[in-house]
């Protein structure tokens, strides 16, 4: 055999073998890979699932109602799951008549806004576009016709105030002559 056939040889046979160490390496570092990233996941799976309560708790004779709110009607998103709110509604009136704004709904519980149900107070509070308030069937009635026909707000209530609102009624003629009941 000629030296230049041993070269020749030589060269495929280490050509070959570094395909095959190449192969394998790779092969094996993936299969790792795939394998911790599949256990990170199973573990953050579980953790959610055992923070996160499965149902909104619901006070007896009370129903759960969510409306569709904006930055401006949830308060620029400062309302949060145990929150109390007022609601103020501006409802169109027929052809003729003027629309008026009135507090629709006082002292309302918050159970949940956007899908978070768990009063959570991070610094990166992610906007919602829904908010789940507790009320009493007939309020829900009246919330549900009200925003079907008008526009409705949020108003936050501070921690301690638990005084009923009195029911107030305003015009755009009240709001132009400057008098509105204090």
């Amino acid at each position: 055999m000629s030296t230049k056939k041993i070269w020749v040889l030589a060269i495929i046979f280490g050509l070959i073998m570094s395909i095959l160490f190449f192969i394998v390496i790779s092969y094996n570092g993936s299969t790792n890979q795939v394998a911790t990233a599949t256990s990170l996941e199973s573990e953050e799976v579980e953790e959610t699932e055992e923070e996160i309560p499965q149902t909104i708790e619901i006070a007896e004779g009370k129903r759960a109602i969510s409306i569709a709110v904006n930055e401006v009607q949830s308060v620029s998103g400062f309302v949060r799951p145990g929150s109390f709110v007022d609601l103020v509604t501006v409802l169109p009136l027929p052809a003729g008549e003027e629309s008026t704004s009135q507090i629709l709904l006082n002292n309302v519980k918050v159970l949940a806004v956007g899908k978070t149900f768990v009063d959570e107070y991070s610094e990166n509070l992610d906007s919602y576009q829904m908010v789940t308030l507790e009320v009493s069937p007939e309020d829900g009635a009246a919330l549900a016709f009200a925003q079907e026909t008008g526009v409705s707000t949020l108003m936050l209530r501070g921690e301690e105030d638990s005084e009923l609102s009195p029911r107030v009624n305003i015009s755009l003629e009240q709001l132009k002559k400057g008098k509105m009941s204090k």
